[in-house]
C-alpha cells in the first residue's frame, strides 16, 4: 500500500550448531519472518511469512508515532529494532518489538536526536 524502503530478513540462530547437528532438519529450509518498512515517515510495517508468502502481521505506530523506514534484528531473531519518531516532542526513538510475540512492542528507548535513520 505505500513505497517500500527497507527489507529486513530474520537471522536464523545458531546457524553453524545446526548444521553440524545430523538431528536437525536442513536450516536452508527453516521459515523466518521479513520484515517491510515503509518510506519515512510510514504509519505501518508489514511482516511477511516466507513460508507461504503472506502477510502475517501488519504493524500500526502508537498514537503520535510513526516508523522512519529502518529497522534491525537482534543476532537470535527474537526482537525487532525500529527507528521512529514522536510526532509532537519530534524526539527519535528506538521501539524494541517482541518476534516471538506477534511483533508486540514491549519497550523503547530514547535516541537523543531528531529524525533516526539507518539501524545497524
Amino acid at each position: 500500500p505505500e513505497r517500500v524502503h527497507d527489507i529486513v530478513v530474520q537471522p536464523i540462530p545458531n546457524i553453524q550448531n545446526r548444521q553440524n547437528d545430523q538431528n536437525k532438519s536442513n536450516t536452508h529450509n527453516c521459515p523466518r519472518d521479513v520484515v517491510v518498512l515503509g518510506r519515512r515517515p510510514s504509519e505501518k510495517f508489514w511482516v511477511l511469512d516466507t513460508a507461504i508468502g503472506q502477510v502475517k502481521f501488519a504493524i500500526t505506530a502508537a498514537d503520535n508515532r510513526h516508523f522512519y523506514g529502518h529497522a534491525c534484528y537482534s543476532l537470535d531473531g527474537s526482537t525487532l529494532y525500529v527507528t521512529e519518531n514522536d510526532t509532537i516532542s519530534l524526539a527519535g526513538k528506538i521501539g524494541i518489538y517482541d518476534a516471538r510475540n506477534n511483533y508486540s512492542k514491549v519497550a523503547e528507548f530514547d535516541t537523543h536526536g531528531i529524525g533516526p535513520h539507518e539501524l545497524i
